[in-house]
């Protein structure tokens, strides 16, 4: 099965990072929601996350209103709350295009 999202748009706001540790490294996860204008009127918004051995130096460049293109693929996540289960779904990217900068195209 095919799994690829490639979609362009603006953050929402500044990307929040999150270090995390394990027993065998230390890694870096970058999260920011992202405004894909179909038109004028209408825009749907997407939670992306990046992580990799580049999260950690393009968190610096995803700040409010950054034109980017993503390139990844979606996943679902679910949970409980009481008696419900409820579900999410991300864009897990695998590279990030800043748009405004000729040579910062980041994949991890």
């Amino acid at each position: 099965m095919t799994n690829v999202v490639v979609i362009s748009g603006r953050l929402v706001a500044d990307a929040k990072k999150i270090d995390r540790q394990t027993k065998e490294k230390n890694f870096t996860i970058v999260n920011f929601s992202l405004a894909h204008n179909h038109n004028k009127e209408k825009s749907s918004f997407f939670d992306v996350v990046f992580y990799g051995e580049h999260a950690n130096a393009i968190h610096q460049y995803l700040t409010k209103g950054k034109e980017v293109v993503v390139t990844g693929h979606l996943v679902q996540n679910s949970w409980k709350d009481g008696d419900k289960t409820l579900y999410r779904v991300i864009i897990e990217a695998h590279s990030i295009d800043l748009h405004s900068d000729v040579s910062s195209n980041l994949q991890r």
